[in-house]
């Protein structure tokens, strides 16, 4: 996205980069307890909020990343770094999706 539309409470995945359906990975994570704000076929919208640790966001990675690597076509990497998880696709170094770990 570009710089003037970024929010920072914002967690956004974009499916559709993936091979994925936004739909799909929200009815999973649903039945696996985790509520996103808002998901259609090419998108997924998280809300973090001051209220949120490192263990709520390590939290949704542990439940988000194998129903990527089933629903995805294209998912790959996974690099987790001190202050972010960042999620790629396969053969590119671009992430799809930073999902924050505040200290």
């Amino acid at each position: 996205f570009s710089k003037d539309r970024f929010d920072p409470v914002k967690i956004v995945l974009r499916a559709d980069y993936l091979g994925a359906d936004g739909v799909e990975i929200e009815k999973d994570l649903i039945a696996q307890g985790i509520k996103v704000e808002m998901a259609d076929k090419d998108t997924i919208v998280f809300l973090a909020t001051l209220i949120d640790q490192k263990v709520d966001f390590d939290l949704l990675a542990e439940k988000l990343i194998p129903i990527l690597k089933s629903k995805s076509l294209n998912f790959c990497s996974i690099s987790f770094e001190s202050d972010h998880i960042y999620l790629s696709r396969f053969n590119n170094s671009n992430f799809v999706m930073s999902i924050p770990r505040p200290k």
